[in-house]
Parts: C-alpha cells; sequence; structure tokens
C-alpha cells in the first residue's frame, strides 16, 4: 500500500503546538493568523475566555519545545515537564 498520512500526523511537537494555536485563532477570528485576536462582537466571554487559555497553553508548549530544540535549559521549568 501507499501509507498515505494526514499532514498532522507527520508534525512534531512545535508543529502540533503551533497548527494548535492556528487553529484555536480561527474559531476566535476566521481571517486571524498566528496571535490571539480580540473577543469579536457577539463571541460569550467563557467561550473566548475558554480559547484563549487552550491558546496560552499550546504557546506555553511551543516555547519550551523550541528553547528545548535550542537547547536552552531551564532548571526549573524542565522539573515540571
Amino acid at each position: 500500500m501507499f501509507r498515505v498520512r494526514y499532514q498532522s500526523q507527520t508534525l512534531d511537537r512545535i508543529g502540533r503546538a503551533l497548527h494548535a494555536m492556528g487553529k484555536i485563532a480561527k474559531q476566535i477570528d476566521p481571517e486571524a493568523e498566528m496571535d490571539l485576536p480580540d473577543k469579536p462582537p457577539g463571541m460569550h466571554w467563557s467561550r473566548y475566555n475558554r480559547l484563549a487559555e487552550r491558546f496560552e497553553h499550546q504557546n506555553n508548549v511551543w516555547t519550551l519545545a523550541t528553547m528545548r530544540r535550542l537547547g536552552i535549559v531551564i532548571p526549573r521549568l524542565q522539573r515540571r515537564s
């Protein structure tokens, strides 16, 4: 067989975090890029806050994975992971 994979199956931790951040941003504003957009009119604050928390979590995952890849070691953060 061809063993065709979805793009998401070939992503590393950094790529998965970036992909998740993009999806969350698009849920808030379909025209958004990678930054967390402002709350659009009509969206409930509870939903926006929930999406913003998920976005920040993925941003933290991306930051730590990037730092590890670059060889920047922070002992306090490594113990938490």
